[in-house]
């Protein structure tokens, strides 16, 4: 039996003679799967000249690599070795301690600190009593003393404290003392605006937006001063604010709250602890809000920045300077 290969027929020669057909051929390679061009869009893209009916994925060929290697290697591979030297920062300690209480070095690199002195007042809740915080987010908070990162301006021996237990509020006390401290951090730092106050008008007329808020304040505070009453009685903090009227706000004047008026406190200042250029008083100014036991309101006393509960009982005389 002799075998002879004829093109592609296979012929077998013998006492039959057969042919054997070659196998088909391959089926042809399916479609690519990312198309030639992009779909067309169901309406108007506003699409760089240089890139239309490219697909998004391809924005760059072959003649592009030698570039992209050379951003990789250059700028590119110093702005990764940025990142890492970032990263080993942040998980370690600086050497300098300043990180401890300076809340923008502290936020920016995550570390937890002391809070500023606005920051442990937030906690304070004026409708309770001791501790005068949220229980539920806060269990078991002691009834002590809380120091914040900050120092007195004309007194750097002393720090300034949260008094979480009683009317004491928030002032300083010596730093060297040992009270409790309840850290925080951050993501990022916050910075208020660049121009904060607004006056407009003409004392002892005028007014001051507070863009950090949106409140008005009456900029000058009147020499007489007043009681405290719940019921705007007459010769009270209360009659007179809603008697005011300033600088067109002809109605809707009012006592601040605590917390208000305690952010108005500058504590980088003193006497006044607020802006002078703003606000020049170094009074005791009422707050509307009660102290939570009877027969006393919260007052803040300009000349140091000290936010107090129970050192003026309801029938003490103080100024006000009125919010809108």
């Amino acid at each position: 039996m002799k075998t002879i290969w004829v093109g592609a027929a296979l012929l077998v020669l013998g006492v039959a003679m057969q042919a054997q057909v070659a196998p088909p051929a391959p089926p042809p390679p399916p479609a690519p799967i990312v198309p030639a061009t992009d779909p067309a869009p169901e309406t108007p893209v506003n699409l760089v000249e240089a890139v239309k009916g490219q697909h998004p994925r391809l924005l760059f060929g072959a003649a592009d690599v030698p570039a992209l290697k050379k951003l990789a290697e250059g700028d590119g591979k110093m702005f990764y070795a940025t990142l890492l030297g970032y990263l080993g920062a942040a998980q370690t300690l600086p050497k300098d301690t300043a990180w401890a209480t300076d809340a923008t070095d502290a936020q920016r690199q995550g570390f937890w600190r002391l809070p500023t002195v606005a920051e442990g007042e937030s906690l304070v809740d004026y409708a309770l009593g001791s501790p005068m915080i949220n229980a539920t987010a806060f269990p078991g908070a002691s009834t002590a003393f809380y120091w914040t990162s900050l120092v007195l301006a004309a007194a750097p021996s002393l720090s300034w404290y949260v008094d979480l237990a009683s009317g004491d509020g928030i002032s300083p006390i010596a730093a060297t003392k040992a009270e409790i401290v309840r850290c925080v951090r951050a993501n990022a730092a916050l910075s208020p605006p660049t121009s904060r106050f607004n006056v407009s008008g003409t004392s002892p007329n005028a007014t001051v937006l507070d863009s950090a808020t949106g409140l008005v304040w009456q900029q000058t505070v009147p020499a007489t001063t007043y009681t405290w009453s719940a019921t705007a009685v007459s010769g009270s903090a209360q009659a007179y604010c809603a008697a005011l009227s300033l600088n067109g706000y002809t109605s809707g004047w009012r006592v601040p709250t605590a917390r208000e008026i305690f952010g108005l406190v500058d504590r980088t200042k003193s006497n006044p602890a607020s802006n002078a250029t703003d606000f020049s008083s170094t009074y005791s100014l009422w707050s509307s809000t009660p102290f939570v036991v009877g027969g006393y309101a919260w007052d803040v006393e300009f000349g140091g920045g000290s936010l107090y509960g129970t050192a003026n009982n309801l029938s003490a005389s103080l100024h006000v300077r009125c919010v809108h």
